[in-house]
């Protein structure tokens, strides 16, 4: 594709011959093509480049070395220009002037080189003499730069601009500008008269209101159309004598070098009017629609010059009732001194713009907070102010609530640790110092695992991770390592915080020391459910230890024994020897009763000297007795307190589960009648 075009602005381009076979042209609009479609496809259509090449030099009979020779001066042109735009703060979507620049001064030196080696092979093959070379390589030299400023920025920015975008909704419009443009350019530049009669080609000035029509209502892209229309049309009258370049300017007729300057001048100075306009059009409207307040004031008497519709709105002012006012009446009488004093610093330093905060006025009396940046600035000559201002009440009142939020989390008797979205710890409070030991220079930075004690296995963490990760939170308990080493014990909550901004995520762990609560809490069960004085079950620890064993007993298809034992001639040694002494003795029935079962039996205090034996995982009911005999040789042993010598017997009575009953209640009152009939017989 690129070689069909370079080959068809090449025939184009012959039209211009400046020498009998076509080797130099007054515009050659191939070097315009080539250095757009480098730009914007890369280096790999230099092959396309050098094929078409050598076949338009071929086409206008030159020899085949002669026509390998200019094709190697037309690719390195675009090659060279792309080599020189890399180096430079360059953008192919020309969307500045300094682009646009770029653009033609690469071309120039391009060309430079394609006319050089141009120059040196027609002298070389005797088409010219050293008298013309000069001439000769200055002509090719201003036919590539000429290609270059008509068709090079025209082509670069239709490549990536849409036919909607150059006529900006302005169809009809367009169409009878470009009507008036083609008129002016057949019949002005070109020199036709189109409808008979004399040529008007002194009616330059047509062309003026077509540009400046085009600068004003569209853009740079239409003015780059525009600019290659007139001056192809222009060039062609030049070279057949006839049109504008020809007769009308006589300075420069039959001046190649004068319509060089001329298509350059006018293409660069249009298109950086086109520019500039552009840029303060973009810079208007960015101003205008700005949610920031915008205000622009007279450097002097600081007179309101321009509002935007940001300040109007938020000032509550309509229509023109600005007018007439200055920036100081915006202002509350608690900022206009600071106001003034802010632009008299302003004007006695080197810096073009200061940032302070104050308070506007609206019209309606009330008042908001305003962060102001004002600059100085040159419009039309005129030195002015352009002041910025942003409603900061938001931003104050998130300051108040993070001071507040601060203070909370600092005066917070529970633990507090903020960790960023690597779970990295940045942030800890006082509270949190006092619960673990480590200071916030310990943790800072530091995964929050530093507190693990070891006593929860990877299953305990896994489970938590998964209930975090599908809530996005986690309660519970667990213990933690005191820096000092020791344990405690943990009520702790977990959350993850996205933040609506950024999709930010931390993660804030919020825990309480509960060891002394727990701690106290077990003791006070522990007293519910033991006997004070001998420490061993009571009645409701039985009852809670009889429910599982007897679950176990029915799963395994086993039984349960209760024993029943009651102390024989203990009254006599409390009224012989003092209560004291006689919880002594009760003391040391309890430790040789433990010792006497096995490690799963239950040894319970049910009364003053009342006892409750209760095995479990017993194959044979009756196997209780064995127990028994033996706890009758224990308790019958002499018992020796404080030099004294206390003798006992001990009564049992047993009940078996279920054979004899299936509640507690149920087995101890069997348990109970079997022990009293176990004393009878002693006493008989």
């Amino acid at each position: 594709m690129i070689s069909l075009l370079y080959f068809f602005f090449a025939l184009i381009s012959f039209n211009f011959s400046t020498i009998a076979g076509g080797s130099a042209t007054l515009i050659w609009l191939p070097s315009g093509l080539a250095i757009a479609a480098i730009l914007a496809t890369g280096p790999r259509v230099l092959i396309g480049i050098y094929i078409a090449g050598v076949a338009d030099s071929l086409y206008i009979g030159n020899n085949l070395d002669i026509s390998l020779l200019f094709a190697v001066a037309n690719t390195l042109e675009p090659l060279v220009a792309l080599l020189i735009l890399k180096k430079l703060p360059f953008s192919k979507k020309l969307d500045h002037y300094e682009d646009y620049l770029y653009l033609i001064a690469a071309g120039m030196v391009g060309a430079i080189v394609s006319a050089l080696i141009g120059a040196i092979t027609l002298f070389t093959h005797d088409y010219i003499s050293m008298d013309e070379f000069l001439t000769v390589m200055i002509n090719w030299w201003n036919g590539n730069v000429i290609g270059v400023v008509l068709l090079g920025p025209l082509l670069l920015m239709l490549i990536q601009t849409s036919f909607h975008s150059l006529v900006k909704d302005r169809k009809l419009e367009f169409g009878l500008l470009m009507l008036a443009v083609s008129y002016i350019s057949v019949t002005v530049f070109a020199g036709f008269n189109l409808f008979g009669g004399a040529v008007v080609s002194n009616y330059s000035h047509l062309a003026l209101g077509a540009v400046i029509w085009t600068i004003i209502r569209f853009n740079h892209q239409s003015l780059a159309l525009i600019i290659m229309l007139f001056f192809s049309a222009g060039v062609w009258g030049f070279v057949h004598h006839q049109g504008y370049f020809f007769d009308g300017i006589a300075f420069i007729e039959k001046n190649i070098d004068l319509l060089f300057q001329y298509i350059f001048v006018v293409s660069a100075g249009t298109m950086g009017l086109a520019y500039t306009l552009k840029q303060q059009r973009t810079l208007s409207q960015a101003l205008i629609k700005s949610k920031t307040e915008a205000y622009i004031c007279n450097q002097d008497n600081l007179q309101l010059e321009f509002l935007n519709l940001s300040a109007r709105r938020n000032l509550g002012i309509e229509g023109k009732s600005w007018q007439g006012l200055s920036l100081v009446d915006l202002q509350t009488e608690e900022s206009k001194a600071q106001l003034l004093d802010s632009l008299e610093k302003l004007s006695k330093s080197d810096s073009k713009h200061l940032v302070y905060q104050g308070w506007h006025q609206r019209f309606d009396d009330t008042s908001y907070p305003v962060e102001v940046t004002v600059e100085q600035i040159e419009q039309s000559g005129q030195c002015s102010y352009l002041a910025t201002a942003i409603d900061i009440s938001d931003r104050i009142e998130q300051e108040l609530y993070k001071d507040l939020g601060d203070s909370v989390c600092q005066h917070s008797t529970q633990g507090v640790a903020i960790c960023d979205e690597n779970n990295q710890i940045i942030r800890v409070n006082k509270a949190f110092t006092q619960i673990t030991g480590y200071s916030e220079e310990d943790v800072m930075g530091k995964n929050p695992n530093i507190l693990r004690s070891g006593s929860h296995d990877r299953s305990f963490y896994a489970r938590m991770r998964r209930e975090f990760e599908k809530s996005g939170s986690w309660n519970g308990e667990l213990y933690n390592r005191h820096k000092q080493g020791h344990l405690y014990l943990a009520k702790l909550t977990i959350k993850r915080l996205m933040h609506s901004v950024g999709k930010k995520v931390h993660y804030v762990a919020m825990f309480t020391d509960i060891t002394a609560e727990r701690e106290q809490t077990l003791q006070l069960k522990h007293h519910a459910e033991h006997d004070l004085l001998t420490a061993l079950p009571n009645r409701i620890r039985l009852q809670q230890e009889f429910s599982y064993t007897s679950a176990l007993a029915n799963r395994h298809d086993q039984k349960l024994a209760l024993l029943f034992l009651d102390l024989d001639g203990f009254k006599p040694v409390n009224d012989l020897h003092g209560h004291s002494l006689g919880d002594s003795v009760l003391q040391e029935v309890a430790n040789r009763l433990k010792s006497s079962v096995r490690e799963t039996d239950i040894v319970a205090r049910v009364g003053g000297d009342e006892f409750v034996v209760l095995m479990g995982s017993l194959e044979q009911g009756h196997s209780y007795q064995i127990l028994a005999e033996k706890i009758r040789k224990t308790i019958a042993e002499p018992i020796h307190i404080d030099g004294k010598t206390v003798l006992l017997s001990v009564s049992i009575g047993g009940a078996v589960y279920p054979s004899d009953a299936k509640d507690l209640d149920g087995l101890i009152s069997i348990a109970d009648e079997a022990m009293y009939s176990d004393k009878q017989s002693k006493n008989n």
